[in-house]
């Protein structure tokens, strides 16, 4: 009510404080057997030492017990710390990183992913699309490889979707919804060139989808995209690397459980458990790419590749049971002030 007074200018509100000070027992005690009043000085200045005054004034005695006052100064944010371990670690295991925009084609977003233009995932209620000028900065013969995949499939067996392919839909620009885009465009030899095998590399960065809010989904969060490319690789070799990546923060308990992608095959995801509730957590999905997303970018060996979650990674390492505690508008303060992340 005063609020809508207020704005119609009917009131105007004033602030003021008021302190009161009161005698406790032993103050009113001190009181009557008499005190004795001393002004004291509490600290040392300059000035008293160039006059001489410091020889004849009473310097207050000092409370080394007293409270002193919290000084809260910056920090690195946990996620931050994250994130810059897990870089230390797949540096240390002999990666290369990725960098890329945010905002791409959805042609190096999905379409490079084998992924049909007709997915539920691409329509306006997962993507994240911008009103912005289509991207023009695109290979032509890429588009047409890719293009071809779709509609006929990769080699004699192979088999497309045999539904619609739009090439405008594929310059139209999105937020991206996992950096599987940077690779495509590394992969392709659009970034740095044609790559030779054997080649590793990652990224860990921010993705945008149109989740709805739980306690381990949010509208953004940060991916740990990483592949491998070299001769005869196996899933094996996938989950062996896996095993090597998550020992280096304590996490041993890792499940695989096959899985369908567009773009991989075999697939499978990947789940840890919690160390405070014992529940199996899905912390990423991860594959081999297929013929028909290799072929139209001209690699003609094996890529073994993956997608994980940092924040659930985090999740894992220190019993956070809700990533909205360390991220976003909810986030507990005194937590992230609190926690360091080991190296």
């Amino acid at each position: 009510m005063l609020d809508q007074l207020e704005s119609r200018n009917l009131v105007v509100r004033h602030e003021r404080t008021i302190r009161a000070v009161t005698l406790t027992d032993e103050g009113v005690t001190a009181l009557m057997e008499g005190v004795e009043a001393a002004e004291t000085v509490d600290r040392l200045t300059p000035e008293m030492l160039t006059s001489g005054e410091w020889e004849d004034v009473e310097f207050t005695e000092y409370n080394v017990e007293a409270d002193a006052p919290e000084a809260r100064g910056g920090k690195k944010h946990i996620l931050r710390q994250t994130a810059d371990r897990v870089k230390d670690v797949l540096t240390g295991m002999g990666f290369a990183e990725m960098e890329g925009p945010h905002a791409d084609a959805d042609f190096w977003i999905n379409d490079c992913l084998f992924m049909p233009q007709d997915h539920p995932a691409r329509t306006h209620w997962d993507r994240f699309a911008l009103d912005v000028p289509p991207m023009e900065d695109i290979p032509e013969d890429l588009i047409d490889n890719v293009r071809d995949a779709h509609l006929n499939g990769v080699g004699e067996d192979g088999d497309g979707y045999h539904s619609p392919w739009s090439e405008d839909f594929a310059r139209a620009i999105a937020l991206r919804g996992h950096t599987t885009s940077l690779s495509m465009r590394y992969l392709s030899g659009h970034e740095v060139g044609e790559l030779e095998p054997p080649q590793r590399y990652f990224s860990v960065e921010k993705v945008y989808r149109n989740d709805t809010l739980d306690p381990t989904h949010l509208l953004e969060f940060y991916q740990i995209e990483g592949w491998v490319m070299a001769e005869d690789l196996s899933v094996r070799d996938l989950m062996g690397t896996f095993e090597e990546f998550y020992s280096h923060f304590g996490i041993t308990d890792i499940q695989f459980k096959p899985h369908y992608n567009p773009y991989t095959e075999p697939s499978f995801e990947l789940f840890g458990r919690h160390p405070e509730t014992g529940e199996l957590i899905e912390i990423g999905n991860s594959g081999m790419f297929r013929e028909e997303v290799l072929r139209p970018l001209g690699v003609e060996c094996d890529v073994m590749a993956w997608g994980l979650a940092l924040e659930r990674l985090l999740m894992l390492m220190y019993g956070f049971d809700d990533i909205r505690d360390v991220h976003g508008t909810l986030c507990d303060l005194d937590l992230l002030r609190e926690t360091e992340v080991l190296k």
